[in-house]
């Protein structure tokens, strides 16, 4: 018996160390939980909606405070929607555009818009910003050619 260690015997002599060893597993398991729960935890600006995809599918759109979602299973998109966007046209290139009486004209305007629908803004489109540059291209061009040179430079251009 000279080398044997009492210590930590339990009870009728049997040795405790699975215990211990559990017991560790439940606590650093534990741990992980509470460190996963509080990170699901997330504050919804006032400016914001929070698109939720479960497994990267559309869930639900949170609207502004403080939400629970959990991690892994859960993943958030924020979307500003009061913010104003500008888009200028053309934005450094010189465009020029045919009137209806066949002249040449360069147009400048200036685009401002806000999301309406987040979960549109990102799933719908691949590009949402890029689609309303060619939407604005597109509905400019044809408004151009719905008018006169003399309409576009003097009486038109406010309508226009």
């Amino acid at each position: 018996f000279m080398g044997k260690n009492h210590q930590n015997d339990g009870p009728n002599g049997v040795s405790s160390g699975f215990n211990n060893g559990a017991f560790a597993f439940f606590l650093g398991f534990m741990i992980i939980l509470l460190l996963w729960f509080v990170s699901g935890f997330t504050i919804v600006q006032p400016a914001e909606r929070a698109v939720i995809l479960r497994f990267g599918n559309y869930d639900k759109t949170l609207m502004p405070g403080l939400h629970w979602v959990p991690r892994i299973i859960d993943s958030i998109n924020k979307v500003n929607v009061q913010q104003i966007y500008a888009y200028t046209f053309p934005p450094n290139e010189d465009t020029h555009m045919l009137t209806r009486d066949e002249n040449i004209v360069s147009v400048a305007v200036t685009v401002q818009y806000r999301i309406d629908n987040p979960k549109n803004f990102l799933f719908s489109t691949v590009d949402p910003v890029e689609s309303v540059k060619q939407a604005t291209a597109s509905a400019i061009r044809q408004i151009i050619g719905l008018f006169n040179l003399d309409n576009i430079l003097t009486t038109g251009r406010e309508q226009i």
